[in-house]
């Protein structure tokens, strides 16, 4: 809405924060010779194993971090049996639960918690057959078959869930739809601004949220006008109807004016008073006998 001279715009703005996470891991460090960690990444691809766990493997090699994987959550669904040198997703959701139940299949590096791979080696068969072995599975060879599936998904689905606890939605505050500017009924009265005056008064206006809903301003923007040199001011200060400052001292830019930014609020169906108010200079003999003032131009809420 508009008003005239006095200068009352109302806008809504809005204001969109981004930020970034960086995520680093960690890095394990082994002692082999670039020819002994170029024909152990020969091997694997000799084996076919996926693109993604030759690379940890060569990155722990080689004393380079790894790219840890997504831990499992749930049932992982076996629909075949799996045995040394099987790759999939499938050994790498066995690989996170074997780690998440304690047989751990590696205590760094490649197959250790948060760099399971993808494929079944020596040492998740090792740590297959001491979960067997931990459960009952004859024989307990590392072979993760039918009769390791069965017991496997028997204590998946007795393993006990974490109870979630109710939480109460924070109560929804409605917001206001709108807000009337309007000048003050009794301005101050026109006075001498002696130098180094502290919130000398120059006007004042009102504030009407909606009764819909509360009102939170943004910013007040005020202009200096008249006769009066924007040296006479130290700062302009915003003032609220018991006297009490809101927010901090601005001075006046190169277009004459100042943005008073600090949030407060207009609660709903109410009328509030405040004041623009001017801290002088403190050597104020170049601007003897100036007059003038401070407009209220906007209102942004």
């Amino acid at each position: 809405m508009s008003l005239s001279r006095f200068r009352g715009r109302i806008a809504v703005t809005v204001m969109v924060v981004a930020f970034a996470l960086v995520i680093t891991s960690s890095s394990a460090y082994a002692a082999l010779t670039q020819a002994q960690t170029d024909a152990v990444v020969a091997l694997l691809n000799s084996f076919g194993v996926d693109q993604a766990t030759v690379n940890n493997v060569k990155a722990t090699l080689t004393g380079q971090p790894t790219t840890p994987t997504t831990p499992s959550t749930g049932n992982c669904g076996f629909t075949r049996s799996l045995s040394l040198g099987s790759t999939g997703t499938d050994v790498l959701c066995l690989q996170q639960y074997l780690n998440g139940a304690g047989y751990t299949v590696a205590a760094s590096g490649v197959g250790s918690a948060g760099s399971e791979t993808t494929y079944y080696g020596s040492l998740t068969q090792s740590a297959v057959a001491k979960w067997q072995a931990a459960n009952g599975v004859s024989p307990a060879v590392g072979y993760f078959g039918p009769i390791s599936q069965a017991k496997y998904n028997s204590l998946v689905a007795a393993a006990p869930t974490t109870p979630t606890t109710p939480t109460t939605p924070a109560p929804t505050v409605p917001t206001g739809t709108a807000i009337a500017v309007a000048k003050a009924g009794t301005q101050p009265v026109a006075s001498i601004a002696p130098q180094s005056a502290a919130r000398v008064p120059f006007t004042k206006f009102t504030l009407t949220a909606s009764a819909d809903g509360d009102i939170t301003v943004k910013s007040v923007t005020i202009q200096r006008v008249g006769l009066m040199a924007d040296t006479s001011f130290g700062g302009v200060i915003l003032l609220d109807e018991n006297g009490n400052q809101i927010g901090l001292e601005r001075t006046l830019n190169s277009t004459h004016q100042a943005v008073l930014t600090s949030d407060f609020t207009v609660p709903k169906g109410t009328t509030k008073t405040y004041t623009i108010a001017g801290n002088m200079a403190t050597d104020l003999s170049q601007e003897t006998g100036q007059v003038g003032g401070l407009d209220i131009i906007a209102v942004n809420a």
